[in-house]
């Protein structure tokens, strides 16, 4: 209640406060919307500006090869298409004019594809060569009969062909029947047939190269010149990519798809799904652009520095709404229909006018809301720990008089037996006198692990570390279980290995861990006990693991997480008949780790459990500077 009506006024009045700071930035909003408007207009002008300057006046001249490189290399557009004066696709193009078949070529094609006579073939090619009219036949000819030396496998004498056909000067704009270059596809072909360390490979690879870069010399068929552009990537994938071959495939791909001009001077979708044209005026050419890499450069032309406190987006027609809603929306430019300049904040620039007043009211109610829950938290923290405690307390104290109890009651009734003379021979009262005393051990042994428990709480056990031989404590435990009257006939299975290193411990606690981890067993087992105790060094002799094992009732994965907690019994049925109050364990585990070891558990239900204490060997102890060695 008294937390409720300090919170509540609190809140109340931070709403208010809240309500006055919103109406002052309501009004710096409206001032600073001004200015990113004025802004947003300054960069329209710089997007006009843009628009105007695409194509200068000198390239409007220049043949349509030349023009389309001219453009693509000067960043005026991703991939440009050429006009002709009707309309027409000038570039890119494959209907070039082409050479035409000399006379007989026929039955020298029959000699070598359905007689595969290569060898008359080659010569009559040859011949056709030297009575050619034209250079284009003669270039023709020769490039067959060096297909025929080929695969007659006559490689020096198709190597000297090829050359001849692509160095001299006379055949540089030799084509085809289908207007395809001749001189090209041979460099092409003599770079697949030379060797990667043949230094006319690199120069054949150079010239062919250089062609493919050359747009005012002898017109390539568009078609071609990709073919040979991704022919040459293959051949030589180190090289630069031509700054052309990404604007030859998008000016195809959007012909073939039927452009068209459209609107002059206006950016529009065009016929490739995220791809955008604009046929300039009196140019004869249609931009295109791709969305994602224009909607960059336009951004960057347009913005000289991005506005202080805010972001500004260029939206493409139909893009749909923003999930934040913008400041400002304005028209990006006539040229560019539907397109919008899109103002977004970034935050709110408004909260730093604000917030040197916000933070005076707050403060002193944040401050007195902070320490109230402060205040809050660690009352309910101590209350919580009390209340563990507490109950940790009267859960000792019911363990403690239950365990005492029932000792003593037997002892009592043995003693009074014995006091009122009701025996009926001597070996009764030597029976009766053994009870006895088996009770005081029991006695004796929780006692011992009471003080041991209260030393734990009070961490004010010490320890003496000197170097133990484990075989040692192993026969010390035995012979104190086989000494109490309630184990006199106890023979567990003892497997001590060889040479063991010694290990750094407080000899007493280690039999008092033996002694729980057998009494542990014991408890668990029924009447066929069989317990094995075992002990023996790793594989790097750095350490000593020393295992109880035993076929009694095992246990859960659940209770094996458990079963080291102290006052914790896996089976209160079993414990209130064995006895016990659940501190064995957890003092074994308290033991091993002031030795600095770890102590495990194996253990299935029906199957037994297997209890492993690992403790490092004494040499390792000071290897490690342990103050325990």
């Amino acid at each position: 209640m008294v937390v409720a009506a300090i919170l509540v006024p609190s809140v109340a009045v931070l709403w208010f406060l809240d309500a006055a700071l919103h109406n002052d930035s309501l009004a710096i909003r409206q001032k600073l919307t001004g200015v990113y408007r004025q802004q947003l207009t300054e960069a329209r002008g710089r997007i006009e500006d843009y628009w105007s300057q695409r194509v200068d006046a000198d390239v409007v001249v220049l043949p349509a090869a030349e023009r389309f490189a001219t453009l693509v290399r000067g960043d005026a557009a991703d991939a440009v298409i050429v006009l002709d004066s009707k309309g027409a696709v000038a570039y890119p193009r494959d209907d070039l004019p082409g050479t035409s078949l000399p006379t007989g070529w026929g039955d020298v094609e029959r000699i070598e594809f359905e007689e595969e006579d290569f060898t008359r073939a080659a010569e009559a090619y040859d011949r056709i060569a030297r009575e050619a009219l034209n250079d284009g036949a003669a270039a023709l000819a020769q490039r067959a009969r060096a297909r025929c030396l080929r695969r007659l496998g006559r490689r020096d004498d198709t190597l000297r062909v090829l050359e001849a056909l692509t160095d001299d000067p006379r055949y540089a704009g030799a084509r085809d029947p289908q207007g395809r270059l001749i001189a090209p596809g041979c460099l092409l072909l003599l770079i697949e047939m030379l060797d990667a360390d043949d230094n006319r490979r690199d120069r054949a690879l150079a010239e062919l190269t250089a062609r493919l870069e050359d747009y005012v010399g002898a017109a390539m068929p568009a078609s071609q010149r990709r073919f040979l552009m991704n022919a040459v990537a293959e051949a030589a994938p180190w090289r630069v990519a031509f700054d052309t071959q990404a604007a030859e495939s998008m000016a195809v791909r959007c012909a073939a798809q039927g452009v068209r001009a459209g609107d002059a001077g206006r950016l529009e979708r065009s016929v490739l799904p995220g791809t955008w044209q604009m046929a300039v005026p009196g140019a004869g050419v249609i931009l295109l652009f791709d969305e994602h890499r224009l909607t960059e450069t336009i951004l960057e032309a347009a913005l000289a520095a991005p506005p202080a406190g805010a972001t500004v987006s260029l939206a493409a027609p139909g893009a749909g709404p923003d999930p934040d809603e913008p400041l400002i929306r304005q028209p990006a430019a006539a040229a560019m229909p539907g397109w919008e300049l899109r103002l977004h904040l970034d935050g709110d620039p408004f909260a730093a006018a604000i917030r040197r007043e916000k933070v005076t009211y707050v403060a002193a109610a944040a401050l007195g809301i902070v320490s109230i829950a402060a205040m809050g938290l660690f009352v309910g923290r101590y209350v919580t720990r009390q209340t563990r405690l507490a109950r940790l307390r009267n859960d000792m104290i019911a363990t403690v008089s239950h365990e005492l109890r029932t000792p003593l009651a037997s002892m009592r009734m043995l003693v009074d037996t014995l006091v009122n003379g009701r025996t009926t021979s001597e070996a009764q009262e030597r029976e009766y006198l053994g009870l006895i005393s088996g009770e005081t051990e029991r006695l004796s042994r929780l006692i011992d692990n009471f003080l041991a428990f209260s030393r734990m709480e009070r961490n004010k056990r010490a320890f003496e570390f000197r170097p133990t031989d484990v075989g040692d404590i192993v026969q010390t435990a035995v012979e104190a279980l086989r000494q109490r009257g309630d184990q006199a006939g106890f023979q567990p299975r003892i497997e001590v290995a060889d040479g063991l290193p010694p290990v750094a411990a407080d000899a007493p606690a280690l039999v008092t861990v033996v002694l729980n981890l057998l009494d542990n067993a014991l408890k668990y087992t029924g009447p066929d006990k069989h317990i094995r105790i075992a002990a023996r060094a790793d594989e790097g002799r750095d350490r000593v693991l020393l295992s109880v094992e035993d076929n009694g009732v095992g246990m859960t994965r659940r209770t094996a997480r458990r079963i080291f907690d102290r006052f914790y019994q896996a089976d209160q049925r079993l414990a209130r008949t064995a006895g016990g109050c659940g501190l064995g364990l957890s003092i074994v585990r308290f033991i091993v780790d002031a030795h600095g070891g770890t102590i495990s558990v194996d253990s299935e239900p029906g199957r037994g459990s297997t209890f492993t204490v690992a403790l490092p060997a004494a040499e390792r102890s000071a290897e490690r500077g342990d103050p325990h060695g």
